[in-house]
C-alpha cells in the first residue's frame, strides 16, 4: 500500500487501497479449502472415535 504524504491534502475517497495480490483468492478455492477442511476434520474426529 502506498500512503499518501502526511502534509498532502487527500480527501479520503481519494485514496487507493487495495488488496495485495497473495490475499485475493478466488470464491471457488475458497469453498474447496473449506470443504477439504470439513473432510479432514471428520475424518480425526472418526479417527479419536468421537460420535456426531
Amino acid at each position: 500500500m502506498n500512503f499518501p504524504s502526511p502534509y498532502a491534502r487527500v480527501l479520503p475517497h481519494q485514496i487507493h487501497l487495495g488488496k495485495p495480490p497473495e490475499t485475493q483468492r478466488t470464491v471457488e478455492a475458497e469453498q474447496r479449502n473449506r470443504v477439504v477442511g470439513s473432510l479432514l476434520g471428520l475424518a480425526v474426529g472418526d479417527a479419536l472415535g468421537a460420535s456426531v
